[in-house]
């Protein structure tokens, strides 16, 4: 597989398509307001059924017939119910005759595609501009069940207004097949997207206030050793190796943050603007994430695992 430029007609195509995914419909949206600065939660509701079925249709209206499947309240479905954009879909005309049409080569899969994902990228999404920029690798698809030819295009974009939060920078990650017609015949769109946020960035604490890490100051530490006979045990029923207590010594520097959490399944997710509180002890990295506003606790770190010490019993 290699990695071809586009040609500068087809750039400009792409950067004159639409502008972008659009921002979660406000009936779907919460903002609590947390400080004198303005929202720093927001909560996105999933799509309720209607409105997947009208995503549904505005795809086909646009790239003509195919299959999308959207699932019940507790099995997923081809759309995203958060994000709003199609996770998959499979083209439903037959396969086209290869002597009609111009052998596929990888210059042509990789404009044909980059065209397919510029066209529908407020649906999948992304930004059409986003387009150009990404790594567009093509070559023979291994089996012929979804195409000939198969198209992996990956990236990152960071949000704009947010460009210095990574947790919700989107990773574009899509594969497009194509047939012998140079068409899109299938493809799975693996990208972490985010809906548009309109959250404040201003804490209401600042990363020296000394309430920030009350929460976190005192926190009894430990490590838990792992049991290769009891896979499948929870981390509070292993043993654990105590650390101590967490010390103002233990703690890096404050990274503002915003945490992305999800609900149940298919309901909602939450952004919420924190801090990621790094504690560093005995070498044991434990990542704490709290509230910019009041430093209460929203996630607590990762127990370390370690292997049992070899002159363990059995």
């Amino acid at each position: 597989m290699k990695k071809r430029g586009l040609p500068l007609g087809l750039l400009l195509l792409l950067t004159a398509c639409s502008p972008g995914a659009a921002p979660a419909d406000p009936s779907r949206v919460s903002l609590a307001p947390a400080s004198k600065h303005g929202p720093h939660v927001q909560i996105i509701r999933a799509l309720p059924l209607a409105e997947r079925r009208a995503l549904v249709e505005r795809f086909r209206a646009r790239n003509g017939a195919w299959t999308v499947t959207l699932g019940t309240s507790t099995t997923p479905d081809d759309v995203d119910r958060i994000r709003g954009v199609v996770r998959r879909a499979t083209r439903d005309a037959g396969a086209a005759d290869p002597a009609a049409h111009a052998p596929v080569t990888e210059e042509s899969a990789i404009a044909d595609a980059a065209a397919f994902l510029a066209k529908n990228a407020d649906l999948l999404g992304f930004s059409a501009k986003d387009v150009p920029s990404l790594d567009l690798v093509a070559g023979p698809a291994k089996t012929a069940t979804y195409g000939s030819w198969v198209v992996h295009a990956r990236g990152t974009t960071p949000m704009r207004g947010y460009e210095g939060f990574v947790t919700v920078t989107s990773k574009i990650d899509v594969l497009a097949y194509l047939g012998d017609d140079g068409s899109v015949r299938y493809f799975v769109n693996l990208s972490q997207v985010h809906p548009r946020l309109t959250i404040d960035t201003t804490p209401g604490l600042g990363p020296d206030d000394p309430h920030l890490l009350d929460k976190v100051l005192g926190r009894t530490l430990f490590l838990v050793v792992d049991d290769p006979s009891r896979s499948t045990a929870r981390v509070r029923d292993l043993q654990r190796i105590p650390l101590g207590n967490v010390a103002a010594a233990d703690v890096a520097p404050p990274r503002l943050t915003i945490d992305v959490s999800p609900g149940p399944r298919f309901a909602y997710v939450s952004y919420t603007l924190a801090y990621a509180v790094l504690v560093v002890k005995d070498h044991h990295p434990f990542l704490f994430i709290v509230d910019a506003d009041t430093g209460a606790v929203l996630k607590d770190p990762e127990v370390p695992m370690v292997p049992p010490a070899e002159d363990d019993p059995e």
